[in-house]
């Protein structure tokens, strides 16, 4: 939607001013620029999630999360007042 409107913003003015070829090449100049802007978000958005989340795994060691009950309960050593489950 950002890239869309963008080229909108640009694409209108200049085909009223300036004719359709100009406002064609304003256009795609905007998609150009835009589609870096959301590259650079993006990039720059997964960055800080990568950071937090290493901050995350160096912070909480010790916290695991149980996918799916064992089937055999006799291989599994549960401490006294900890079962797993619900």
């Amino acid at each position: 939607m950002f890239i869309v409107t963008v080229m909108a913003a640009v694409y209108l003015p200049m085909a009223k001013r300036f004719g359709p070829g100009p406002a064609v090449a304003a256009a795609f100049l905007a998609i150009l620029v835009s589609v870096m802007i959301v590259f650079v978000f993006y990039r720059w958005s997964w960055s800080r999630d990568k950071t937090t989340l290493r901050k995350l795994r160096e912070n909480y060691r010790n916290i695991y999360r149980v996918i799916a009950l064992p089937t055999d309960q006799k291989s599994t050593v549960k401490l006294e007042g900890a079962p797993i489950g619900g």
